[in-house]
């Protein structure tokens, strides 16, 4: 059940910067989220990382889960940069995701989709 939770939340999250981005209020809303619900979320995955000992969301194994959470803090920081700074347990959670031999192949291929950045 926290599996489901926990990776359906970075879904839903990723759902509300995706559309705060597309409307035309698009950088109010954004900074709205990352002063609001962001903190709040960033805390809850850190938690969540902590009461399982800082390697795993869940289980003692790599889930959709953790590939979900690398793929929204991955997300972060293209967005908010620095937003994972006072979150060392996420840092390091990112960090050692990412040293993953296939999903460095994965993240620097051209089959993984980009996070865009709107600038405008």
């Amino acid at each position: 059940m926290l599996f489901r939770s926990i990776f359906f939340s970075t879904q839903d999250i990723r759902s509300g910067v995706s559309a705060a981005n597309r409307d035309v209020e698009w950088k109010a809303k954004l900074e709205e989220f990352k002063t609001t619900k962001l903190p709040y979320w960033l805390e809850k995955y850190e938690g969540f990382l902590k009461q399982n000992g800082g390697q795993f969301l869940v289980g003692s194994a790599l889930t959709w889960a953790d590939i979900a959470l690398f793929e929204y803090l991955e997300a972060l920081d293209d967005i908010f940069p620095g937003s994972l700074n006072g979150y060392a347990t996420l840092v390091q959670f990112k960090a050692s995701i990412a040293a993953r031999p296939k999903l460095q192949a994965y993240v620097s291929s051209a089959d993984r989709p980009k996070v865009y950045k709107r600038t405008e």
